[in-house]
């Protein structure tokens, strides 16, 4: 009844940056649409990406960018919801933030960041530890309350974390000490810590969809922007996730389930070289079926393997 009532309301709030309808992971995912009807839409995140299924797609120019991204915030405050862990920094007035560029029509304004353990999108059938969101909306209107109801309303920008023993401390992360309590709330001494250019570096190939918001209300109004390459991150702070505390016990995982892609397009930025790769690897398997011999085959199964190989190493030099 109260999912009813709500639904009926309309009382929607703000789930994607950390506060909201109470809802829950793990056995009641899949009743999210009692919550909200537009968690059962046909454009839902997040999704499978599948290198081998995408288009290049109009996202080359001009470049995706972050302005002022080497600013450093004047104010941090880090909350454990209960449901991620959400950092909400403020900017000096004239050095916003800014997202614009690659797949996204409009200039988009900074709301915040959290996080998701593992990952919510899969890239190429792998899962990672972590995921974090950086999430922007778009200054055709005035806020991020409006803008998450309006088509092209938001932007958000996923980067996948890995586990590297060799990944530098980040004292940023050492927060979570402060918040494992579920509702806790720590405000840094040092706001220069969560500087966005030192976290993430310059952008590296993407991917690109339209779906929608992860937690209800599930708004399908979000620019999916997902960087390939992952961050690292020490084993010993990610496990610092797994210590904050929900309503009803430790918060092993926050991750929705993977949604159908149905009927859209995902887009995929990379280097020249490897979207070349790609195309002759994908003539070479739609010629399959025309093998007239064996020995044919074999040869064009070694000419797949060296233009694997190519890739791999055009990946592994990539600045």
């Amino acid at each position: 009844m109260f999912f009813l009532v709500l639904q009926l309301l309309g009382v929607f709030v703000i789930p994607i940056l950390g506060d909201g309808v109470y809802f829950s992971y793990g056995v009641g995912v899949e009743d999210w649409g009692l919550i909200s009807k537009y968690c059962d839409g046909l454009k839902q995140s997040p999704i499978a990406l599948e290198s081998w299924d995408t288009e290049d797609g109009p996202i080359n120019k001009p470049p995706l960018q972050i302005l002022n991204w080497e600013v450093n915030p004047t104010r941090v405050v880090v909350k454990n919801t209960g449901q991620t862990v959400a950092f909400f920094m403020t900017y000096p007035a004239n050095r916003q933030l800014l997202l614009r560029g690659g797949p996204l029509n409009g200039s988009f304004a900074f709301a915040g960041l959290h996080f998701h353990w593992g990952s919510e999108h899969v890239d190429d059938e792998k899962r990672y530890p972590i995921e974090m969101h950086i999430v922007f909306y778009n200054r055709w209107y005035t806020s991020f309350e409006e803008a998450q109801y309006q088509p092209n309303g938001l932007a958000a920008v996923g980067f996948f974390f890995e586990p590297n023993r060799n990944a530098r401390t980040m004292r940023w992360v050492d927060s979570l000490k402060s918040i494992t309590r579920w509702g806790a709330t720590y405000q840094f001494q040092n706001p220069y810590l969560m500087n966005l250019k030192a976290m993430i570096g310059q952008f590296k190939p993407y991917f690109a969809y339209s779906g929608s918001l992860t937690t209800p209300p599930c708004y399908e109004t979000v620019t999916w922007i997902i960087q390939r390459d992952p961050l690292i991150m020490t084993p010993v702070q990610m496990n610092l996730f797994q210590s904050l505390r929900s309503k009803t016990g430790y918060l092993r995982s926050n991750y929705r389930p993977l949604q159908d892609v149905n009927d859209r397009i995902v887009y995929l930025k990379a280097k020249r070289e490897q979207m070349r790769n790609k195309r002759n690897f994908t003539k070479i398997i739609w010629s399959y079926t025309n093998f007239a011999t064996v020995a044919e085959f074999f040869l064009t199964l070694m000419e797949i393997i060296t233009l694997c190989h190519e890739n791999q190493t055009g990946s592994d030099h990539e600045e």
